[in-house]
């Protein structure tokens, strides 16, 4: 009599069960893999893009809008006449918090609240914000200046 060789219906899904398990932890959390540094790029990239797309909102409007920072969310708003108005739209302008693992510091010429203003003329108050993985680390800045140029400054390692 030949032997036969090849795995048991026990070993199939025994290994089947070990796939669908990782499976399933990666699918639950994505984040998983991702290094605190690519968080940490991902975000600034994306608060850059939203900082030039409320200038560019103030400009194609002509209004004035402002940024409020805090050390784990922001919020976008609008003068009107007085007093400052939170904005219900566009879409990158809603308030957001931030990841838990980044903190917020913005340095700005303005020491009132908001820090952030872009004007309908495309200028906007000088800052440099800071996004910091842990409030010891080095930061990646966005710097504004007056003339409405917005970039990134990724630290050097």
């Amino acid at each position: 009599m030949k032997s036969v060789r090849g795995f048991t219906l026990i070993e199939i899904l025994v290994v089947l069960f070990i796939v669908s398990v990782i499976i399933s932890v990666v699918s639950v959390n994505p984040n998983a893999f991702t290094s605190n540094a690519s968080i940490l790029r991902n975000f600034s990239d994306e608060m850059l893009l939203r900082l030039r797309f409320a200038k560019e909102h103030a400009i194609s409007t002509q209004e004035t809008i402002g940024m409020e920072i805090r050390p784990n969310s922001w919020n976008f708003g609008m003068f009107n006449l007085d007093h400052w108005e939170l904005l219900d739209g566009p879409k990158p302008l809603l308030p957001k918090e931030t990841p838990r693992e980044i903190y917020l510091m913005v340095n700005s010429q303005n020491k009132q609240i908001p820090q952030i203003i872009f004007y309908g003329s495309g200028e906007l108050t000088p800052f440099i914000l800071e996004c910091h993985l842990e409030k010891a680390s080095v930061p990646v800045r966005i710097i504004g200046k007056a003339n409405g140029d917005i970039t990134l400054e990724q630290p050097t390692p």
